[in-house]
C-alpha cells in the first residue's frame, strides 16, 4: 500500500494530509525563529545591554517550541499509527526526537535564568547575543535533521 492511501487510525487522514500538515507547522516554527534571528541581530548592533528583553523573548520561543513540540508528538502519534510495521524504528526516531527538544529546551532555559539574574550572569552582551544566536542555529539544526528524518517516512522522498 502507498503513503497516499494509508489511513490513519483514528484521525482519518491520509499520510499525504499529515506531511502537509507537519511541513505548515515547519513553515510556522520557521517564521518564529527568522523573527528572533532578525531582532538578535538588531539588538547585538546596540551597545545598549537589553538582558531582560532578550529573556523575554527567549521565553516566547520556548513557549512557542513547546507548542510545536506538542504538535509533533500528536503528528508523531499519528505516524506511527499508520505504519505499524515500522513501529519499533519510528518509536526510536520520537524517542531521539524527545531527548532533542529536552535539551535544546534546557540550554533556552539555563540562558534565561542567567539574563534574569540581578546582575545578569553573563559575560558580556555580546557573548548573550553570540550565545542567543547559537541557541537559534540550534533549533534550526534541529528541525533540518528532523525535517530529514519526516520526510523520509511521509515525503517518500
Amino acid at each position: 500500500m502507498s503513503h497516499e492511501t494509508i489511513k490513519l487510525h483514528h484521525w482519518n487522514v491520509t499520510t499525504s494530509e499529515l506531511f502537509a500538515r507537519w511541513q505548515l507547522e515547519h513553515r510556522n516554527l520557521q517564521l518564529s525563529v527568522d523573527q528572533l534571528r532578525r531582532w538578535i541581530f538588531e539588538v547585538s548592533q546596540s551597545a545598549e545591554a537589553r538582558y531582560a528583553e532578550t529573556a523575554d523573548r527567549l521565553m516566547s520561543l520556548r513557549g512557542r517550541l513547546m507548542e510545536h513540540f506538542d504538535r509533533e508528538n500528536m503528528l508523531g502519534r499519528q505516524l506511527l499509527a499508520s505504519q505499524p510495521g515500522a513501529a519499533l524504528e519510528l518509536a526510536a526516531m520520537c524517542r531521539q526526537c524527545d531527548s532533542d527538544h529536552e535539551l535544546l529546551l534546557g540550554r533556552l532555559d539555563d540562558l534565561v535564568v542567567r539574563l534574569r539574574q540581578c546582575p545578569p550572569r553573563v559575560a558580556s552582551w555580546s557573548a548573550t547575543t553570540h550565545e542567543a544566536e547559537l541557541l537559534v542555529d540550534g533549533v534550526e539544526e534541529h528541525e533540518e535533521l528532523e525535517a530529514d528524518r519526516v520526510k523520509c517516512w511521509l515525503g517518500g522522498s
